[in-house]
């Protein structure tokens, strides 16, 4: 049998739905909502001017872009989303931008054009079907990183359900103050009941294309989860009144020793630890 610690870590790498579904065989409803509100509370703080992350420099920026259904003159949503990954240890992605315009096929061309001059991404994901074929067939010379990304099917439930644990977990970030961040979680939140999905679409494609070519997701997850953990045992490293030999953990109904910032489960393991 698993563990608390086991079941929160796999709780937390598989997300709710998954987890519901396999180990409570109680599978949430198709029409729930797939993003809570909570999980973008997540912030970064960014440079008023340039909009980079402050106190990190990017090591990998990509763009992905979900647009209009058909190559026609009317104006569909064209969504446009943009992610960086720092130069480090932190595996957390920063979105570092959104637009969202109604737009016809040659404003919309444009506006790819734009958005990469203004973020100069190692790649601009661009789903290869309807006006997406068209923008990579036109843009193919310009020398614009597009990068073709199959369609990803008609359940797109099931895409924003992939990345769903990323924003669980506090892997996504916000910039602080963004004009956008409120009508984008208010589009995310809504799905799939709302109105419109090209954010969803554009940031499930985005985040899928990154959860399968990076390493560090669980690898996250797992370091938080320990942290958590951490807390909750006897700060003496040398405490062996635990299972196994190992650190206690402080619970409810024991007495619990503080030193400062450190707890421990006993007076020795205090007197111990300040022995060094």
């Amino acid at each position: 049998r698993e563990g608390p610690f086991e079941i929160r870590r796999q709780k937390a790498v598989m997300g709710k739905w998954k987890y519901a579904a396999q180990y409570q065989q109680d599978p949430i409803p198709e029409g729930g909502a797939i993003f809570q509100r909570e999980w973008f509370s997540h912030r970064f703080h960014r440079d008023p001017d340039t909009g980079l992350p402050l106190g990190a420099k990017l090591r990998m920026v990509i763009q992905s872009w979900d647009t209009a259904a058909k190559k026609k003159e009317s104006n569909d949503f064209w969504s446009c989303t943009t992610w960086g990954r720092v130069v480090g240890e932190d595996a957390r992605i920063r979105m570092l931008d959104r637009t969202m315009d109604r737009m016809e096929y040659v404003e919309g061309r444009q506006k790819v054009k734009d958005q990469y001059a203004k973020w100069h991404p190692t790649a601009v994901l661009v789903e290869d079907s309807s006006s997406g074929t068209a923008i990579i067939s036109d843009l193919r010379t310009t020398g614009i990183p597009l990068l073709a990304i199959s369609p990803a099917g008609s359940d797109k439930e099931a895409n924003a359900r992939a990345v769903s644990p990323m924003f669980e977990a506090g892997m996504i970030l916000l910039p602080e103050g963004a004009e956008w961040a409120d009508d984008y979680i208010e589009s995310m939140t809504r799905f799939p009941k709302g109105q419109h999905d090209d954010d969803v679409d554009s940031t499930s494609q985005a985040l899928n294309y990154l959860r399968r070519r990076q390493h560090g997701v669980i690898e996250y997850i797992e370091r938080e989860l320990a942290k958590e953990n951490e807390k909750n045992l006897c700060a003496n490293e040398k405490c062996t009144s635990g299972e196994d030999g190992k650190r206690k953990k402080l619970g409810y109904n024991m007495e619990i020793v503080q030193t400062g910032p450190n707890r421990f489960c006993s007076r020795f393991c205090a007197s111990q630890y300040s022995l060094g």
